[in-house]
């Protein structure tokens, strides 16, 4: 971070360990660094809307995941990351739609929309992973049991 303080992934990725490392505070606060050095890139913000939704923060998480779905008009994001701000705002129907559009279109396997062995780990699908519909969409996709 001393070499480019600027560089956004680097305020994301130490977020996400602060919030792994139940600093919620200071993991919000490295993801707002996040999105406002990345000019408010949607992926950081979709970082950022898990961590509030999480975290207990659900009005503002929401506030991010309606930009989202207006940016989505516009241009591509990732259902998975939808699916990610959705389940973390509590709205598990939407993020199974958004899952199951993913794996009808191929976007699963997008580098922005994530990996699927991401799914089986990443903090953003802890929620969907205790879903009890979780185990028929790992199947689909293939996802090996751990």
């Amino acid at each position: 971070m001393e070499s480019d303080p600027d560089f956004a992934y680097i305020h994301s990725n130490l977020g996400w360990a602060y919030y792994l490392d139940a600093r919620v505070d200071e993991a919000v606060g490295e993801l707002k660094q996040a999105v406002a050095t990345s000019g408010g890139d949607p992926v950081l913000k979709a970082d950022l809307a898990c961590v509030l939704g999480f975290s207990g923060h659900r009005d503002d998480a929401n506030k991010i995941l309606e930009e989202l779905k207006e940016v989505s008009k516009a241009k591509y994001f990732s259902k998975m990351r939808m699916a990610q701000v959705l389940s973390a705002t509590g709205k598990m129907d939407e993020a199974f739609r958004r899952l199951d559009e993913a794996l009808e279109d191929h976007s699963v396997f997008t580098q922005h929309g994530g990996h699927l062995l991401d799914m089986r780990v990443f903090p953003c699908f802890a929620e969907v992973r205790e879903d009890p519909r979780w185990d028929a969409f790992a199947k689909q996709l293939g996802i090996p049991e751990v």
